[in-house]
């Protein structure tokens, strides 16, 4: 080789390296923003969260406050416009917390606690929150159990959301006068998932949904054409809704036909999560070539995944953020968006990022195997291909994805426990004073109000002693959800120890943490506890004590102090009474 073209090449590979290095930059600068931009969207949705509940929290609980105590002021005209107030309000906000948790990158995981219940109480509550809504339209609630559906273990809260999801729409797209049913049973999986599960359908009598359009029900409501209907859009929790039933380790599917209903059905392990042994994995592959398309998912599917094709970049990151597989196979010459840029973009977003990617190429130059390692890839593959290759690293891929995921639910669980009070579900003291210090930071910085509210079971040892433990670990748990019930979904309750309950309530002035307080009093008071005659006021009551951030205490622990006192002076004062400090003194709250 000669000198000139030694120094040539020298500067080729000078150049090839310096254009490496800009490309390297220039990515990692990428990934970045992109990860700026979701740590910026989650603290903006934490913020708008409080911002769009706030005043809607305030306008119920005064529009309440003002229909419980005053009903016969201003007559039949005020009443019925305090009446159309509140329904109004609950509409939006029930809006607005969907469309939040739609908006979370990570919903459905951040809290998930399975715990053994019974069926048909948890079915029971659900249908009396909705009665009163299918009331107003004349449609019967129909409910059907094929023998006895027994206990189920699963996390309750996120269990009540899908019912309440799927009974929300069937009474959107339900004539008045008509009817949904609403039936459960167990059933028994023979295949290899073998084993108890409980079925639940939602059957509506409405306007029904194309067949071509079922599909894509569960995938987010702006894939779905629904200029049919004249009712509006299916709700935005559809596709929330399937995440968490997928998150217990069940399916849900739905059968419809136009103009005769439709029967939305979900089954849920009885036991409990599956092991990821027990689940079917689902492999995307993203190529622009039926045929290539077409021989991957015929080998995938004998080895038994389930197979989700997309033939465009765009519609790769569409369908797999919606709703994210097991494993990813991108061609790299996809039209839009290339394989690389899409696998950059899965990694940089939370709910995809611990998905494997495998980068699929007719093409095989080093630089780009080298590529598509930095962007995250976790292989490059050239066809025509080594099939039996392919195969073991897609099964040893597969596996560590669901270990992963596996891992992680059984961490959260125990994280959630380790916080949580076993017996009534409630926060424990441990997450108290974080919770509680975060919220005091927040409203300094935005110059907002916080209050606490200490609540306390009058005479509850008496009631212990005559009645045994186990009789006064009911009225426990039957407090618990007295104040879940009577509170707003930002309010935030604990369990401060035996008898004691404290409630943080973000952005809220004491004069309206009074009429919480006189609520949840009220609440507690007309509840029929069994043998509460025997109490010495011959029912069971509670004492509450409330000081607010940042008129009464600066911190935590001297916030909780000021109402503690405040809950003493309501029991020194004689029981069953709100208390509010205020200045070194307190004042008693009394209609």
């Amino acid at each position: 080789m000669t000198r000139r073209k030694q120094d040539n090449l020298s500067e080729d590979i000078d150049l090839l390296k310096r254009l490496l290095k800009e490309q390297t930059v220039e990515l990692d600068i990428t990934r970045e923003r992109l990860l700026l931009a979701n740590q910026v969207k989650g603290e903006f949705l934490s913020h708008m969260s409080r911002e769009l509940r706030t005043p809607l929290n305030n306008i119920i609980e005064y529009a309440k406050f003002l229909q419980e105590q005053f009903p016969e002021a201003g007559g039949e005209t005020k009443s019925h416009y305090l009446e159309n107030i509140l329904e109004n309000c609950i509409r939006v906000r029930s809006m607005v917390d969907r469309i939040l948790e739609l908006c979370s990158i990570n919903v459905g995981m951040s809290r998930f606690l399975p715990e053994r219940f019974g069926l048909q109480a948890a079915l029971q509550k659900i249908l009396e929150g909705i009665r009163e809504s299918a009331g107003k339209k004349k449609i019967d609630l129909n409910v059907i159990y094929r023998g006895d559906p027994g206990s189920i273990t699963a996390d309750e809260k996120k269990f009540r959301f899908i019912m309440e999801e799927l009974l929300t729409n069937a009474l959107k797209f339900s004539a008045t006068g008509s009817q949904i049913t609403i039936s459960a049973r167990e059933v028994r999986v023979t295949d290899e998932n073998s084993g108890k599960f409980v079925e639940i359908s939602v059957t509506d009598q409405g306007v029904g949904i194309c067949r071509e359009e079922l599909d894509n029900i569960f995938s987010g409501f702006e894939k779905v054409d629904l200029s049919h209907l004249k009712s509006g859009s299916l709700g935005l929790g559809l596709s929330l809704v399937k995440r968490l039933v997928e998150l217990h380790g069940g399916k849900i599917w739905v059968d419809s036909y136009p103009g005769e209903g439709s029967t939305f059905t979900f089954i849920l392990p009885k036991g409990g999560i599956l092991t990821p042994e027990s689940t079917t994995p689902r492999i995307m592959v993203a190529t622009s070539e039926p045929k290539l398309a077409q021989m991957l998912a015929h080998c995938l599917n004998e080895e038994g995944y389930e197979i989700i094709i997309a033939f465009g970049g765009l519609e790769a990151l569409d369908k797999g953020l919606s709703s994210p597989p097991d494993l990813f196979l991108l061609d790299q010459s996809l039209p839009e968006m290339s394989g690389n840029d899409v696998c950059l973009q899965l990694k940089s977003r939370e709910q995809t990022s611990h998905v494997p990617v495998l980068i699929l190429s007719a093409v095989s130059p080093a630089g780009r195997r080298m590529k598509s390692a930095r962007i995250g890839a976790d292989g490059y593959y050239t066809y025509p291909f080594d099939m039996p290759e392919l195969l073991t690293k897609v099964r040893t891929l597969i596996l560590q994805k669901l270990n992963y995921e596996y891992l992680r639910k059984s961490y959260e669980i125990a994280a959630t426990q380790a916080c949580t009070d076993p017996m009534t579900g409630l926060y424990n003291p441990r997450h108290l004073w974080h919770t509680l210090d975060r919220e005091l930071e927040r409203a300094g910085r935005y110059g907002r109000l916080c209050s606490v509210m200490m609540l306390d079971i009058d005479f509850f040892k008496n009631y212990n002693d005559c009645h045994g433990h186990l009789l006064g670990d009911e009225v426990l748990k039957k407090a618990a959800e007295i104040f879940r019930q009577n509170i707003r979904n930002t309010d935030i309750t604990v369990r401060y120890g035996g008898e004691e309950f404290l409630i943080i309530m973000p952005e809220t002035s004491k004069e309206l943490a009074q009429v919480v307080g006189e609520k949840l009093r009220k609440a507690f008071e007309k509840y029929p506890f069994p043998h509460e005659e025997t109490q010495p006021e011959g029912r069971l009551t509670i004492s509450i004590g409330i000081s607010t951030f940042p008129e009464d205490a600066g911190d935590s622990r001297t916030l909780v102090d000021k109402a503690d006192k405040a809950l003493y002076q309501a029991k020194k004062g004689g029981r069953n009474r709100v208390v509010a400090w205020e200045q070194e003194h307190v004042l008693s709250f009394e209609f």
